[in-house]
């Protein structure tokens, strides 16, 4: 969950902008997207800051290199699903 999040505000954000200029629209016509990472209140910043306070609440620091290899392995999965979908 971790490194989906991570990896989704980037997704989105990225998405969002090769949507707009694809089909030549105003961003804000994309009410998803709007709501995620664009508005005054953008929900994405939440996702991640719920994301950062779960890894202090449970990843012991006598863990944290193990966390983050973990990490790092799971983000990979997310960015090559990425790269595999949009193709």
């Amino acid at each position: 969950m971790v490194s989906f999040e991570n990896h989704a505000g980037i997704m989105i954000d990225s998405l969002w902008k090769s949507i707009v200029e694809l089909f030549k629209i105003d961003k804000d016509e994309l009410i998803y997207f709007k709501v995620h990472v664009g508005e005054d209140d953008p929900a994405e910043v939440y996702h991640i800051e719920m994301t950062e306070r779960m890894i202090s609440e449970i990843v012991p620091e006598s863990r944290f290199d193990e966390f983050i290899n973990k990490f790092m392995l799971s983000y990979k999965l997310h960015y090559d699903w990425c790269e595999a979908i949009k193709e």
